[in-house]
């Protein structure tokens, strides 16, 4: 091939190439290429990639921690969490809890020994009341849910609430 000279179309081929081979080095689109497909740039799976790895961070992993007791008592703490990496409990993220009481019972929801949250169930239903939009938990930190209200009528309470990891090690 060396010994050949190259020919007109050889010259527009590389030349296609070239351009082709610049679009997809530098810019943020989808490139067409001469002899195959379109396919993505290097700028357009870097920035697909960039979103992806922030979206994820975003949105955290979710937990899930469910708490029960068919031996309710005042005060009774039926429901322990320590903390093992920092997480976040957001009063909108999809709560469930559950009474048989005949009347007015709450749970606190503390952390650290403190109350920041509490569920009151009354008239077969409940109302979850935090004190702030998002509670953040790092890591040691401990949740745990105490009967704050008791009424002999009860015999169950179940609670699960939804936190979200955060995600700090995928770059």
């Amino acid at each position: 091939m060396a010994d050949k000279p190259i020919t007109k179309q050889e010259l527009i081929n590389a030349s296609i190439d070239a351009e082709t081979l610049g679009e997809a080095a530098n810019e943020d689109k989808i490139v067409q290429s001469r002899y195959g497909g379109p396919y993505k740039s290097v700028p357009m799976v870097s920035r697909e990639g960039t979103e992806a790895v922030e979206a994820i961070k975003r949105a955290g992993l979710k937990v899930q921690m469910t708490a029960s007791t068919s031996f309710a008592e005042p005060e009774i703490i039926f429901g322990v969490y320590v903390i093992p990496r920092n997480f976040s409990i957001s009063k909108n993220d999809g709560h469930i809890a559950s009474s048989d009481a005949a009347a007015a019972v709450s749970v606190g929801i503390f952390k650290n020994g403190v109350i920041f949250g509490e569920i009151i169930f009354s008239n077969g239903g409940y109302q979850l009341d935090f004190g702030a939009d998002l509670i953040e938990f790092q890591r040691g930190d401990v949740l745990s849910l105490k009967i704050t209200e008791f009424h002999f009528s009860v015999k169950e309470i179940a609670v699960s609430l939804v936190g979200r990891f955060q995600i700090y090690d995928l770059e």
